[in-house]
């Protein structure tokens, strides 16, 4: 299953999103799925893989409207949600998705037939249930009284993402942990995109252990 973890830096200017490549049984998204580009958006996902085909499988390139493309994308997933526990009896066939507008980063949440802004730090998919824990352990990082959102973009934050996947496997099996999966990390700034993969090696206080281009 799928944990994606994001949160925001640099009073909001840089977005960074993180998400395991665990695929622990059928039936969904494979590792290739939890992220993918679509002209100027970037559009991650957490759920299952008959819902995920349906709804990218009408997604056009050429959407330039953010709230379009969520309303879109809520809307095909409730309609084969609800023929799913029509015909088939189905209740936990769902989709998240975190969708990212790289000219302006405008971000939308889709998440159980609502779409919402993002606060600055969430989790969509099977973490989302330690969300507050795994956010304390960003918050410590930002000088007192100030939000994760105020502090600046450093290599502390790669640590603290790898010490996040590693507590979110140990709650759940089904999340991947950084000794055994690697983490696509994404640095979102308006118009510019840095992609990593992180893995777990020797040392969580030396971030050059793990990280790769």
């Amino acid at each position: 299953m799928t944990a994606i973890t994001y949160f925001f830096t640099d009073n909001g200017k840089k977005l960074t999103v993180v998400s395991d490549r665990q695929v622990t049984y059928s039936g969904e998204l494979r590792e290739k799925d939890k992220f993918f580009k679509k002209g100027r958006f970037y559009i991650f996902c957490a759920g299952s893989e008959d819902v995920y085909n349906q709804v990218v499988y009408e997604i056009k390139h050429n959407r330039k409207n953010i709230k379009k493309l969520a309303d879109f994308i809520n809307k095909k997933c409730n309609e084969i949600i609800n023929n799913s526990r029509r015909t088939l009896g189905i209740n936990d066939d769902y989709c998240s998705f975190i969708i990212v507008d790289t000219k302006t980063l405008k971000v939308l949440i889709v998440n159980r037939g609502s779409i919402n802004e993002p606060p600055d730090f969430g989790i969509i998919g099977v973490g989302e249930n330690y969300t507050q824990e795994i956010y304390e352990k960003f918050s410590i990082l930002a000088p007192t009284g100030f939000q994760l959102r105020k502090i600046k973009w450093n290599n502390q934050l790669y640590e603290k993402i790898i010490d996040s996947y590693h507590t979110l496997a140990f709650k759940d099996s089904t999340i991947g942990h950084p000794a055994l999966f690697k983490l696509d990390i994404f640095v979102f700034q308006k118009n510019n995109v840095k992609h990593k993969r992180l893995r777990f090696k020797y040392n969580l206080k030396t971030s050059d252990s793990f990280m790769e281009d």
